[in-house]
């Protein structure tokens, strides 16, 4: 497809020739292709008055957005000051230690391997910020982040555990700092090294005084709490796998993903790269006292009239999620308020088959398959040097993002990871592929788009993971014609669907499903999970349990058990 798009909005069909050339030459460089960059633009224009589009045509044009190639360049280019500093002072590569932060989720987590492969560090060379007090007091510590636009959450959640004095030296590497973050840097860090050491581009340093003020009135109107965006940063830049909210909402804000939320509801706006929050992780209280840990069950027995066999059974429920706090209850029992009295025994019967990974059971089921893919291993004589982790697709698959974890309780190192289009035949001789997805449905898209790509390789083995897999996808899987055997690896527990639980519930949730989203595909309850993760409730997850949106003439008000984060159009089976 050229890029000669014909629009429909009239302020960008009558856009001159060299403007025109303008947006090609932005597609191309920031490599979106034709039918997402186009329309895309149109809908965010359409957001806009007429007298504002000319604005908005600027907000554009001064956007920097970094694609993954872009991102790649960059951790490339940024070891160069830290390696000039370890000539300087004697030291090596070798003494590098990456640091992140204490939980999973974070988007420093998600660079970590990028970095190791760009800088071509080993496994162990990172660290999280928690376990410092085992690292030399010789060696260099990084913190990459892509953003810092106050500084406030670097300062109080990650370096606030850092004693300066026991390091060689500190480098802070970012590929976007807010003046703000760096004003703040340089005064409460001394010593440590920031880079960059200037400010990124704003709207303040971009556009006139008058500009500035239209922009903060159209930003109110969007999302009033920062109208600049977090931290009033007003930044101009986006990354292709987030927008942070330090820059202009104008930009991020989404009434769909329900990012912007005014007065109790998301202002209606089309965003035209979004900003998707960070997963909010729970934390288990099971090493606090029962007494101090375990809140008031009588909360749970609002507007409900368990036995208390019941009762004990929901409690005990939530504990093993390590979900046990007071405002997860009250969740609870907003969800429960959700069914009809005629569906409150399929309410009860849905909410104890579901099941809920939190971080630590994640990382358990990651060494799981680590043993059940060794066990395989070892009957064709091979082991986990044999093994190569490959990543699939725009995103990478789920894998991308936690890619270090997979590296750590699996003992892999990085050439040991490798995206399905750069492998060659050559690559996998006598070796043993894994493909990850989090949840698999059907395995339809990967047998659509992938298989004819793998047949080509022909390696030793493949193996299919996923915390979640249907019947059906476990038989796509085995019976996909790769040119080699092919193993599945799952959890039971997490797979459970729908068809689990019976034909009268089956119908009860095919029936609400039905009234939450009249639109919708009909749910094929084999292929449809009773699980959630703590980063995300996946859309194969029956919407009973993630569905959040208030009452219409077409459809009911729902109130969600989990929050499922909207993601770009992916889909993985």
């Amino acid at each position: 497809m050229n890029d000669e798009w014909q629009f429909t909005t009239p302020f960008l069909r009558g856009l001159a020739p060299h403007t025109r050339g303008e947006l090609r030459n932005r597609r191309e460089l920031w490599n979106i292709a034709v039918d997402d960059f186009y329309p895309r633009i149109e809908a965010w224009f359409g957001n806009f008055e007429a007298g504002d589009q000319l604005l908005a045509l600027k907000l554009l044009l001064k956007l920097q957005y970094y694609s993954e190639k872009d991102l790649e360049r960059y951790i490339s280019h940024s070891l160069l000051p830290i390696q000039q500093y370890l000539f300087k002072s004697g030291g090596t590569l070798e003494d590098l230690r990456l640091v992140l932060p204490p939980n999973l989720g974070d988007s420093a987590d998600r660079h970590a391997y990028e970095i190791l492969k760009s800088w071509m560090l080993n496994q162990n060379q990172i660290v999280r910020v928690d376990q410092l007090a085992n690292v030399d007091r010789g060696c260099v510590l990084v913190f990459f982040n892509d953003t810092h636009g106050t500084g406030n959450q670097f300062l109080r959640e990650v370096f606030s555990q850092v004693r300066k004095e026991d390091f060689k030296a500190i480098f802070v590497v970012a590929v976007t700092i807010a003046e703000r973050a760096l004003l703040r840097f340089q005064r409460e860090l001394e010593g440590v090294k920031v880079l960059p050491d200037v400010p990124a581009p704003s709207i303040f340093d971009e556009f006139t005084a008058r500009e500035v003020n239209r922009l903060r009135e159209l930003g109110s109107q969007v999302y009033p709490k920062h109208p600049f965006g977090y931290g009033n940063a007003g930044l101009l830049v986006a990354y292709h796998f987030q927008c942070p909210n330090n820059t202009l909402p104008l930009i991020w804000a989404s009434h769909e993903g329900g990012n912007n939320i005014v007065g109790g509801k998301p202002y209606p706006w089309r965003p035209l790269f979004a900003y998707r929050p960070k997963a909010k992780v729970e934390q288990p209280q099971a090493t606090e006292p029962a007494s101090q840990a375990t809140p008031d069950t009588s909360i749970l027995k609002d507007g409900n009239d368990w036995s208390d066999v019941q009762l004990k059974a929901v409690v005990d429920h939530i504990a093993g999620w390590g979900l046990a706090t007071p405002a997860f209850y009250q969740t609870v029992c907003a969800w429960f308020g959700n069914f009809r009295p005629e569906e409150r025994a399929a309410a009860l019967k849905i909410f104890l088959t579901t099941s809920y990974l939190d971080i630590g059971e994640v990382r358990t089921l990651i060494r799981d398959f680590r043993t059940e893919l060794m066990a395989e291993l070892g009957r064709v004589g091979g082991d986990l040097g044999d093994v190569i982790l490959v990543t699939t697709g725009d995103e990478k698959n789920s894998v991308y993002h936690y890619m270090y974890e997979f590296i750590r309780e699996w003992h892999l190192s990085i050439d040991q990871v490798c995206s399905l289009e750069r492998l060659s035949p050559d690559q996998v001789i006598d070796k043993t592929l894994v493909f990850f997805y989090h949840t698999r449905a059907s395995g339809q898209h990967f047998e659509t788009y992938h298989a004819k790509r793998l047949s080509e390789l022909r390696p030793r083995a493949n193996v299919f993971a996923a915390y979640a897999m249907s019947c059906a996808a476990q038989a796509r899987f085995r019976e996909l014609r790769t040119g080699a055997p092919n193993r599945v690896l799952y959890s039971e527990n997490v797979s459970r669907t729908v068809s689990n639980l019976g034909a009268d519930t089956c119908e009860t949730i095919s029936r609400i499903e039905r009234q939450l989203r009249p639109n919708a595909p009909v749910m094929n309850p084999e292929q449809t999970f009773l699980s959630a993760y703590y980063f995300q409730c996946p859309i194969d997850t029956s919407s009973l349990l993630w569905c959040s949106q208030d009452a219409s003439e077409k459809q009911r008000a729902w109130a969600p058990l989990f929050h499922r984060i909207s993601m770009p159009s992916n889909t993985i089976g």
